[in-house]
């Protein structure tokens, strides 16, 4: 069967001592990306390691394109922790804060006091980060490592598959794809446009089988991989590479094939090499792996023995297992440690399989102590045995919220951290209504009471540990109120009255009540011209308002989203305007609060208005036909149906006057020729409006050949400028020193409208007196 089924079997060892000299290895993507993510001691050491094996050394060309296309992007990753790490410390520390502002005249704790240690501790922590960060290598522009595998990987590099490879390869794997036939199939969902992105394992592996049909040789394949579709599992144990890989291709290439996680091929490198195993370098190897992913165990005592890890949170489960050579069918586990386990105590007899391998799941629960538990393996006889040594951990629980602590009543807001005391986390409330008692944070009316998980919000765990819960204040709006709230994130279902013994963390939020605020950029607008309206429109990001505009001769209703700083601009264009007649228009500015659903509305028809209360659709008053109401009746219908106690809209409103549009040129009265003047004019015309002026002799027309040819007028556009008080203004400078006397007419027109205005001055020949002053002005 071993020979039909070679793929279920472990190698002996005169296969393993075959792979390790005469076998290529190969590295995977993820494990040359990690050189950047380890320590440099721990770098090094895998560098060093690779090194020695130089002349095993194989790339395939689907490895060397992902490395160089994602080197940048893990360096970059690498650079910007630090920030995140310092991001996070303010974070925390404004949290703490608050909380101890919270006790702030608390007759006994010395606030200040117990801040100082803490800030200080932030404070070294920040500047020792920032330290670091100045510290970094600049791999960008210098990097070691990368200059050191291209060196090594040097005439070593697999040739790229031709287009039409490649597509044979796509068609053949949507099929295997389908079939679940490994590898890659776990990456289907990779695919984004048609980009077969998620097609790149099986390309790797092709790759594989193809240098080892070409070299005939055992093939040694490292990776940091942990999906199923390259490993063999069983219960979540890492048993050795996909049996189904084996099988293809040694059935393809007629060679050996085994696969290892880098910690692994870091120890077994080293132990061949006969070099000290460096535990520092694996245990960071380990983590940068998976925490809870265990890989198969090479050894040649009759009874072994591991963990899944070194050291674990109470309430979590240990993975132990190993093999035994010893023909029986089953092991005895004994636990010795802390409490009832001082004297040792046989917690299990796990079943050894035809394979010669036995695991046992430990799920102490929260009852056990901290502290250090070995776990003893005998044969049945207790004649031989191993051992091997965990660590029980008090686990922690952390909480943080999105944003910058300040919310609106209707926003969404994301609560996240980690849990290392439990696989659920319980987050309860209290604050401005909930002083005594905490209640369920998406059901004010439930309080929280101990051992009761249906009075918390629970939310699992992740395997990395992390949990978040996105409340939708909008739920509980009507609940809320301004003010400041404590959110509890604790190990179980205890009510926050009783939880000084338990793994918890809070984070303190201030909840705010949304507004709307408008303004008209002018109070009064001449036909024609150009209105905006705008303001804030605080609470869920994108918020919808609601805009009415009503007059004597016109209403107008329309819903339009805010920017994404709460912003919102509403202009009514010049041609808009220029429809519009000389009236009173009232603005009303509808803001639908928690719930983001408007309680007054127009019906589909657009022939009245409604309201929701005292039920949905209540006719509130006509806006078409008889017995409709306009202007400001309609206004004021509006904003009482929101003023209602029962709608949780609220608004602000603001109006502005349309006129016709008008200029008045103010009376010029009498110049004389070469005297200085300004023509001055008043207007209701928008700021900016362009002016035409024009000055021109009343009596103008052809010259005749015997006249003289001096120019008498002045032309210009100019723009409307905001007036002092009242009507805009603008104004125009004459230089009378080429007219001559004659009676003159000034037109002015709007270059934005059809107005115009005139008005008639005179100059005369200037007078002796008028020169005499004239020259001594000057």
């Amino acid at each position: 069967m071993r020979k039909q089924l070679p793929g279920y079997y472990r190698p002996t060892q005169e296969e393993f001592d075959n792979l390790w000299e005469n076998g290529l290895i190969i590295l995977d993507t993820n494990v040359l990306l990690n050189l950047y993510r380890f320590s440099k001691t721990t770098s090094n050491e895998l560098l060093e390691t690779i090194r020695r094996y130089a002349d095993k050394l194989w790339l395939p060309h689907q490895v060397a394109k992902e490395y160089q296309k994602n080197r940048i992007n893990v360096i970059s990753e690498q650079k910007e922790g630090y920030n995140d790490l310092v991001t996070s410390l303010i974070k925390y520390e404004n949290a703490i804060s608050t909380k101890f502002s919270e006790y702030s005249r608390h007759p006994f704790i010395e606030v200040k006091k117990l801040q100082k240690p803490i800030q200080k501790s932030f404070f070294d922590v920040k500047t020792e980060l920032q330290n670091l960060e100045k510290s970094h290598p600049d791999f960008i522009s210098d990097d070691p490592i990368w200059d050191e595998l291209t060196r090594l990987y040097d005439g070593k590099t697999g040739e790229e598959y031709s287009e039409a490879r490649l597509q044979e390869i796509y068609n053949e794997g949507k099929k295997r794809y389908e079939l679940k036939i490994p590898p890659g199939y776990e990456d289907k969902e990779k695919s984004k446009n048609n980009d077969n992105e998620h097609f790149g394992d099986l390309i790797l592996w092709y790759q594989i089988i193809d240098e080892a049909k070409s070299s005939n040789k055992p093939i040694i394949f490292v990776t940091d991989e942990k999906k199923d579709d390259w490993w063999y599992k069983q219960n979540g144990q890492t048993i050795g590479p996909k049996p189904e890989l084996v099988e293809e291709i040694q059935k393809k290439s007629h060679v050996s094939f085994y696969m290892y996680n880098s910690d692994r091929f870091l120890r077994f490198a080293q132990e061949k090499l006969k070099q000290t195993v460096n535990q520092e370098a694996l245990s960071e190897l380990r983590e940068i792996r998976s925490e809870d992913e265990i890989a198969e165990v090479m050894r040649d005592e009759e009874v072994k023995i591991e963990a899944d890890r070194d050291s674990f949170v109470i309430g979590r489960s240990v993975e132990v297992l190993g093999y035994s050579y010893t023909n029986e069918k089953y092991v005895r586990l004994v636990l010795f440690g802390p409490g009832q386990f001082s004297e040792g105590l046989e917690i299990a007899t796990p079943p050894v399989s035809d394979s010669n391998f036995w695991k046992y799941t430990w799920n102490p629960g929260y009852s056990i102590q901290a502290g250090l538990y070995t776990f003893v393996v005998y044969d049945p006889q207790k004649r031989i045995s191993d051992e091997i040594t965990v660590k029980a951990e008090k686990g922690a629980v952390t909480i943080v919220a999105s944003g910058s602590g300040s919310y609106y009543i209707g926003e969404k807001i994301k609560f996240s951290g980690t849990s290392t005391a439990s696989t659920s986390v319980y987050l309860a409330i209290r604050g401005v209504n909930a002083i005594t008692h905490a209640r369920k944070l998406d059901e004010f009316s439930v309080i929280s009471k101990n051992n009761d998980p249906n009075s918390f919000v629970k939310m699992a765990v992740r395997s990395n540990c992390a949990w978040s819960y996105v409340w939708d204040t909008s739920i509980v709006g009507k609940f809320l109120r301004p003010g400041t709230y404590t959110i509890y994130a604790i190990e179980g279902p205890f009510s926050p009255n009783s939880i000084d013994d338990k793994a918890y963390a809070s984070v303190s939020i201030i909840i705010k009540k949304p507004f709307v605020s408008c303004t008209a950029s002018q109070s009064t607008i001449a036909q024609g011209d150009r209105l905006i309206v705008s303001g804030i429109a605080n609470g869920i990001p994108r918020q919808k308002i609601q805009i009415w505009i009503f007059s004597n001769y016109f209403i107008h209703q329309e819903i339009i989203q805010t920017n994404s700083d709460s912003s919102f601009v509403y202009e009514l264009s010049q041609s808009q305007t220029k429809q519009l007649k000389p009236d009173h228009y009232y603005v009303v500015i509808q803001h639908p609060m928690m719930n983001n659903e408007f309680d007054v509305y127009v019906d589909d028809l657009k022939k009245s208005v409604l309201t929701n209360f005292p039920k949905a659709a209540t006719p509130l008053f006509l806006i078409d036909g008889p017995g409709s109401l306009h202007g400001a009746e309609a206004a004021m219908a509006v904003v009482e149906a929101i003023n209602n106690p029962n709608i949780d809209d609220t608004y602000t409103k603001c109006m502005f006057l349309v006129e016709l549009p008008v200029i008045h040129i103010i009376p010029i009265g009498k110049k004389y020729v070469g005297e200085l003047f300004t023509i001055t004019a008043s207007t209701n015309l928008a700021v900016d409006s362009e002016i035409m002026i024009e000055v021109n002799s009343s009596s103008y027309e052809p010259n005749q050949k015997n006249q003289l040819g001096e120019f008498s007028g002045a032309t210009g556009v100019i723009k409307v400028k905001k007036g002092q008080v009242g009507l805009n203004q603008f104004s125009f400078n004459i230089d009378s020193s080429t007219f001559i006397p004659d009676e003159y007419i000034v037109k002015a027109s709007s270059l934005n409208s059809d107005i115009t205005a005139s008005a008639g001055f005179i100059i005369n020949k200037p007078s002796f007196k008028n020169m005499f002053y004239r020259f001594f002005r000057k």
